[in-house]
Order: structure tokens, then sequence, then C-alpha cells
């Protein structure tokens, strides 16, 4: 089920990231990140959800920094 749920996530963020004018897909995608985020193990992809959250955040006001450190949390990194 988790490997569903990822693929889940991943299709979210291209979906966002294909029509990137439409915030919608954004926030949608961060909603996602924010609900699964946490059964990613791999780092390159834990970079890439965290990239995904601070630019729907930058680029469409939709604020995502509690979930960003949520996650960190959840994935162990130490604080910055």
């Amino acid at each position: 089920m988790d490997e569903e749920i990822k693929q889940d996530v991943r299709v979210l963020c291209g979906m966002a990231e294909s029509n990137s004018k439409s915030p919608p897909n954004y926030v949608t995608a961060a909603m996602a990140i924010t609900m699964a985020g946490d059964k990613f193990t791999e780092r390159h992809e834990q970079e890439a959800l965290l990239n995904m959250l601070a630019k729907t955040e930058h680029d469409h006001a939709w604020p995502t920094g509690v979930a960003q450190g949520n996650l960190r949390d959840a994935w162990g990194w130490k604080s910055a």
C-alpha cells in the first residue's frame, strides 16, 4: 500500500510540474506530500518533495513551512 501511495504522490507532483501555470495542481501535490511524505525513504526523493513544497510556497503563496519541518523530523534530518 505504501508503494501505491508513493506513486500517487509522484504522479500528482508530475502533474503540477507539467502544468506549472496552474496553482491548484501545486496545492494538491503539496497536500499529498504533507499527508504521505513520511513514506519516502530515499534522500533524493525527500529532497525533491521539499523542493516541491518550497516552490509551492514561493511561486503560489501556499504556506508549507510547517509541513517541511514536520517531514524533516519524520525523516530524522537534523535541524539546521
